[in-house]
């Protein structure tokens, strides 16, 4: 059947259905369970076998089909809320109105005429329009994704990765589609060490600053980094850097790398060299002499005053002593570094 109002088409369309189109005969029963073959217009659920006949409930007509799109994409075809069954059509019938409407999928249907109709604001799909007019959403599954540097698509998530951080003390964080490699010092291990970079990758340095003495220096590779003694800071022929464990490292003097009998080792701060102790030699005529790591105490007869004497000793000890430089019937006689001849 065919009906026009106005500028519509009211057509009619059949859901075909529920058993043939010819009447049925009455079927014969002994119980509900014989009554499994129902009319056109008929249900089998809730049968009943009454005096020997079954009886069904008549069928509803509230399924029409979808909305949709006709005339090469111009027309919108609306089908009524409810139907009618009769038995000469074999099931429901809806009455539908079509109304002119062209791009029906996109403007009528809300579907879609190209992917800028699909953006879901999703980095991790890939957004199209289908040839039925609706949008489709691909996953991008292990792309690069958001506005950070290590976001990465989990299926269709956004989610922060940290193999795309290329140091080793930094991790991927963040939140909705905007991840960023960041530093985390508890990957850093030491007591001179930090995490340090940018981008895509931080990793452990060492951190001289963290070493407080005077010849230290932060040593280490990888993620760990300690404060160490530097010898070549300390700039004497006789210091070492010395400390222990973590420091302060400072320079100090080592007598043991000065030769001689009266050599010390003496300086401040980063120096520290061997140079004469006058102290170290015991006698009235001796000196501290000597260079570099060595120096001796040595005889210096000029400072025996007087007609007859002469320095003599040994090791530390030198003295003025009579050496017989007199006439007959003199003796030389030493009072401090003074000699002279006496009858």
């Amino acid at each position: 059947m065919e009906q026009r109002y106005g500028a519509y088409l009211i057509l009619a369309v059949v859901i075909a259905g529920c058993g043939s189109v010819a009447s049925q005969p009455t079927q014969t029963c002994t119980g509900p369970a014989d009554c499994a073959a129902p009319g056109p217009c008929e249900i089998a659920d809730g049968a009943t076998c009454t005096d020997g006949a079954c009886a069904y409930l008549p069928a509803v007509c509230d399924s029409p089909p979808p909305s949709e799109c006709v005339d090469n994409d111009s027309t919108l075809r609306v089908y009524d809320d409810g139907g009618t069954c009769t038995s000469d059509a074999g099931g429901c019938v809806y009455e539908f109105t079509d109304t002119a409407c062209e791009g029906c999928s996109f403007t009528c249907l809300g579907g879609c005429v190209a992917a800028t109709d699909c953006d879901d604001d999703n980095p991790c799909t890939a957004d199209a329009c289908g040839s039925d007019g609706t949008c489709q959403h691909a996953s991008l599954d292990g792309n690069a994704c958001g506005d950070g540097n290590c976001g990465t698509c989990v299926g269709t998530v956004c989610s922060a990765e940290d193999s795309r951080c290329t140091g080793n003390c930094d991790v991927c964080a963040g939140e909705g589609t905007t991840f960023n490699c960041i530093a985390d010092s508890n990957a850093c291990s030491g007591d001179c060490v930090t995490c340090s970079g940018g981008g895509t990758a931080f990793s452990c340095t060492p951190n001289a600053g963290a070493c407080s003495g005077s010849c230290d220096t932060c040593l280490g590779g990888g993620t760990n980094f300690h404060c160490a003694a530097d010898q070549t800071v300390c700039g004497g022929n006789c210091d070492t850097c010395a400390g222990a464990g973590t420091g302060p490292y400072n320079c100090v003097p080592d007598q043991t790398q000065c030769g001689g009998n009266c050599g010390v080792c003496a300086g401040a701060g980063n120096a520290f060299s061997c140079v004469a102790n006058e102290g170290g030699c015991t006698g009235n005529c001796d000196t501290c002499v000597g260079g570099g790591n060595t120096f001796s105490c040595a005889p210096v007869n000029s400072v025996c005053t007087g007609e007859c004497g002469s320095c003599d000793g040994a090791g530390t000890n030198f003295e003025c002593t009579p050496f017989d430089t007199c006439p007959i019937n003199q003796v030389c006689e030493c009072s401090g570094t003074d000699c002279q001849c006496n009858f």
